[in-house]
């Protein structure tokens, strides 16, 4: 199976297991498949909408299952999270400065964006991010 379709399903089960009406887990499902059939050259502000939607309920429930913080990080606490992962995955020290340095950038974009969401992520299960 390659890449892409396992971070699907697994995205999937996300949305399986967050705390909606089985009908609003069917919508979100059908709605992450029309947006990644349009992405990137058709993308509307009501799918950036849509994203935020299931974005706040998978985050909801990887913080209840991973007892984490969804936080909307900035500054310091951003670079030291940045710093301490790239070390935990065994990147140089000098590229996980430069991930550091780099981590606050996507902050800095307008949240309308949908490369905020859409690239901009920590996914614990799939150990990516």
């Amino acid at each position: 199976m390659n890449q892409e379709v396992s971070s699907s399903k697994q995205r999937f089960q996300y949305i399986d297991n967050c705390n909606a009406s089985t009908q609003e887990k069917l919508s979100m499902k059908h709605s992450m498949t029309d947006i990644w059939s349009r992405y990137p050259d058709n993308i509307t502000e009501e799918d950036n909408q849509t994203l935020e939607y299931i974005d706040t309920k998978v985050g909801e429930y990887l913080s209840n299952k991973y007892s984490i913080l969804i936080t909307q990080w900035n500054g310091k606490q951003h670079k030291d999270m940045m710093y301490l992962a790239a070390m935990n995955w065994k990147i140089k020290d000098t590229y996980a400065n430069i991930a550091k340095d780099a981590s606050v950038v996507p902050d800095t974009w307008s949240n309308s964006q949908i490369w905020h969401s859409y690239n901009h992520y920590c996914d614990p299960e799939a150990k990516q991010g």
